[in-house]
């Protein structure tokens, strides 16, 4: 949002850099127990998977840190030796989420 009022302010878009997909929801009626604390069930034969410049759809769950650490584990020794050493002057760093959404 470009505001702290959700009624007076817009919707930025974003994006995600990468996610890994680890499946899809067996059908709306699927998310039901979830609400009972049981398991999501997953249709079967889906196509896991990292994926690039993509949009998951709405039964899809994903793992947005996955994609983020293997991001960052082939990065150069150099930028992970950096980044180890504790202190960090920005929130954007190459081992942060694998998302870019709007700065507050």
């Amino acid at each position: 949002m470009d505001g702290p009022d959700p009624l007076a302010s817009d919707g930025l878009p974003y994006q995600f850099d990468s996610l890994q997909l680890v499946g899809e929801a067996s059908g709306d009626d699927a998310i039901d127990p979830l609400f009972k604390g049981q398991p999501l069930a997953l249709a079967p034969g889906g196509q896991s998977g990292g994926r690039t410049d993509e949009m998951p759809l709405s039964l899809d769950l994903v793992n947005l840190t996955a994609a983020a650490s293997a991001t960052a584990a082939s990065t150069p020794a150099s930028s992970s030796e950096s980044s180890s050493s504790g202190s960090s002057s920005s929130g954007s760093s190459s081992s942060g989420p694998a998302s870019s959404g709007p700065s507050r």
